[in-house]
């Protein structure tokens, strides 16, 4: 899962305005700790300047 997640956050962020809503709706059917995790990292970087 850790890989899966991994996969799904690098798409979302190479990806145009967020990415492709399947991408994020597959981001959200991982498991907790995980999904918080890429979450976590997109928040990041989308936030960044």
């Amino acid at each position: 899962e850790w890989a899966r997640g991994a996969f799904l956050t690098a798409h979302l962020l190479a990806a145009v305005e967020g990415g492709h809503p399947a991408l994020r709706q597959e981001l959200s059917e991982l498991p907790e700790e995980v999904r918080l995790k890429a979450e976590e990292v997109l928040r990041r970087v989308e936030s960044s300047p």
